[in-house]
């Protein structure tokens, strides 16, 4: 990630994410989105490039955010089990 290409960076009750732009697009053109989750302490809890958010909201929108964050904290009881094969 090049700071330059940085989304957002947000304080989350002392979690920190960050989301940057990757320049790749999935097979509906819509934007790959990295992103990095921290806890409290800085340790890395989740980091990838792989998020596509909803084609009704920017990139860098408090909708692609909340999106994000309901994929990273789903928990077993939200999805089908076979999601976290």
């Amino acid at each position: 990630m090049n700071d330059n290409d940085t989304l957002r960076d947000i304080n989350l009750d002392g979690f920190r994410l960050t989301i940057w732009a990757t320049s790749r697009s999935d097979w509906r053109g819509q934007t790959i989105i990295g992103y990095r989750l921290r806890d409290r302490d800085g340790a890395t809890l989740f980091e990838g490039e792989d998020f596509a958010g909803s084609p009704l909201h920017a990139d860098d929108s408090d909708e692609t955010v909340r999106s994000l964050i309901g994929c990273l904290t789903l928990r077993p009881c939200d999805t089908d089990s076979e999601y976290f094969d």
